[in-house]
C-alpha cells in the first residue's frame, strides 16, 4: 500500500519508528506533503534520508499559514521581504520561492501539493481572501503542468471552482485528497482522469465518502491517511500504519477482495505519481 497524502513534519523526532511501524503494516511508501513554506527544506531532508519510502511533494497550502505574513525559507532571500506591501504581491513572492525550490529538487519531487482552495467561511472574510487563494492555485496548476507533475489537491467548500479551473487548464493529472464534495461530480471528473483518495474516516458508517467510493471507478481510487489528522479515534494522532483501514472500506463498499483493492490502488498510485516508480522498492 502507498499512502498518497500524509504530513510527517511533527514526527521528525521519531520518523524511524513511524516508518518501521508503517512497513510492518504493509505500507511500501508515503507521499509527504508540507503545510507551511518554512517546512519545505525539512520536508525534503526527511525524504532524502529515506528516498525509497518517503516521496516529497511541495506546494502552497490554501489556508495553512498566511499569504500575508512572511515565512522564512532558504529558497528565498530574507532581504526581499521589505519589498512587499500587499498580500497579493507577497503571494507572488511565495510562488517565486516555491518555483526556486522545485527547480532545486526537480528530480525528487513527485507532485505539487498540498494546493487547492478552501472557501470555508471562517477562512474567507473578504473578497480578497478568495482571490488570493485563486491566484495561488492558478499559478500552481501552471507550475505543475509546466513540470509534468500531478497536483495533490485540498478542496473544501470549493469543489465547483476547483473543477472549473482544471477544465480551464485542461489538466487532470490530479489527486483530490479526502474529497468531500458531490459524488456525481467526482464520478464525472474521474472519467476525465482525476483520482480520489480515501482516508481512514471513510470507515464511519455515515461518511458521505462512501457514496463517492460507490460511484468512482476503482481505477481512480487511491489510499491516504492525512496523518497526523483524520484519525478514526478522536483526539488521537493518525499515522501511515493505519492505511489498511482505507483499503478495507473500499473493499467493503466495492465488494472486492481486500488484496485486490490493495493491488489496484497501488497500481493507480504509481500511474498517477509516475516518478515514484523509479524510487520505490516493491
Amino acid at each position: 500500500m502507498i499512502d498518497c497524502h500524509a504530513h510527517l513534519g511533527e514526527f521528525h523526532d521519531k520518523i524511524e519508528t513511524v516508518i518501521d511501524d508503517a512497513r510492518k503494516a504493509g505500507v511500501v511508501g508515503v507521499i509527504v506533503v508540507p503545510e507551511y513554506g518554512k517546512n519545505f527544506e525539512r520536508n525534503m531532508k526527511m525524504c532524502n534520508d529515506h528516498p525509497d519510502f518517503l516521496f516529497p511533494a511541495l506546494g502552497l497550502h490554501p489556508i495553512q499559514g498566511s499569504y500575508s505574513i512572511p515565512e522564512d525559507s532558504s529558497a528565498c532571500s530574507l532581504s526581499e521581504y521589505i519589498k512587499f506591501k500587499v498580500p497579493k504581491t507577497f503571494v507572488n513572492y511565495k510562488l517565486k520561492c516555491l518555483k526556486n525550490i522545485i527547480e532545486k529538487y526537480t528530480e525528487r519531487i513527485v507532485c505539487v501539493g498540498e494546493v487547492g482552495l478552501d472557501f470555508t467561511p471562517k477562512f474567507i472574510r473578504t473578497a480578497e481572501d478568495k482571490e488570493l487563494q485563486l491566484a495561488a492555485f492558478r499559478a500552481q496548476i501552471e507550475l505543475a503542468k509546466k513540470n509534468s507533475l500531478p497536483l495533490n489537491v485540498h478542496s473544501r467548500s470549493a469543489a465547483p471552482q476547483i473543477f472549473q479551473l482544471l477544465d480551464k487548464y485542461e489538466y487532470y493529472d490530479v489527486l483530490m485528497h479526502a474529497y468531500g464534495g458531490k459524488a456525481k461530480r467526482a464520478a464525472l471528473y474521474a472519467r476525465k482522469g482525476v483520482y480520489f483518495s480515501v482516508p481512514n474516516t471513510a470507515a464511519k458508517e455515515d461518511s458521505q465518502m462512501r457514496n463517492m467510493i460507490k460511484l468512482v471507478p476503482i481505477d481512480n481510487l487511491v489510499l491516504e491517511t492525512d496523518s497526523p489528522a483524520l484519525s478514526l479515534t478522536p483526539r488521537t494522532v493518525n499515522e501511515p500504519k493505519n492505511l489498511i483501514i482505507s483499503a478495507q472500506v473500499i473493499a467493503e463498499v466495492k465488494k472486492l477482495p481486500l488484496e485486490e483493492v490493495i493491488s489496484i490502488t497501488r497500481n493507480n498510485t504509481l500511474r498517477l505519481f509516475s516518478r515514484i516508480t523509479k524510487l520505490i522498492k516493491l
